[in-house]
């Protein structure tokens, strides 16, 4: 894979596709977009918890999606009942997961038939155990960074060069670490690394 390859681009998807990419690291949505995305993919993909270098099962947030009601919007009530019945109903989840979606209430995530469900496209597996217990596992106190854009730009040069030349991956995240310090204290941030 060249070192251009930007995430969710179109050489980053067909990297996927043809077997270039062999891993990824991501939020409890990406199964439903890789299955949706990389047809070929099919019985390849598995799913696993992020090691952690301690051995501790804990995992961070990424990604995610929301809804909202806008003050332009010019029924607010209706549009907040809409949202509601949107996220709360049977029928309505049961689109959303019947998509590849990964629930967001407890009701769905404590159901046997969720839990169990062998996806073909994982080979069988039964990744929504996987994925809950990592949701199980988000750090008290994780959030992105107030500067998260900037670090996510950076990373391909610092975190990703060590990918792409096969080198040190430590030397990469100080890299990261070092640029992302540098750039928040230049921003009025106090960041002690």
């Amino acid at each position: 894979m060249a070192p251009s390859t930007t995430s969710l681009g179109p050489n980053w998807w067909k990297a996927l596709s043809d077997g270039a990419l062999a891993a990824i690291v991501t939020g409890a949505w990406m199964p439903g977009a890789l299955e949706g995305s990389v047809p070929e993919g099919s019985g390849q993909w598995r799913v696993a918890p992020i090691p952690s270098y301690d051995g501790s099962a804990a995992t961070s947030e990424n990604g995610g999606s929301s809804q909202a009601v806008t003050k332009q919007s010019k029924n607010p009530a209706l549009a907040a009942a809409f949202l509601k019945w949107l996220n709360t109903s049977d029928e309505s989840v049961g689109v959303f997961l019947d998509g590849g979606g990964f629930p967001s209430t407890t009701k769905q995530l404590d159901d046997e038939e969720f839990l169990n469900a062998a996806l073909e496209y994982f080979g069988g597996q039964e990744i929504n155990k996987v994925l809950v217990e990592a949701s199980d596992n988000v750090i008290t106190g994780w959030q992105y960074l107030p500067f998260q854009v900037y670090a996510n730009s950076v990373f391909p040069d610092t975190v990703g060069a060590a990918y792409t030349a096969r080198s040190d991956l430590n030397r990469g995240l100080q890299a990261w670490q070092d640029q992302l310090a540098t750039y928040g204290n230049q921003q009025g941030f106090t960041v002690n690394p």
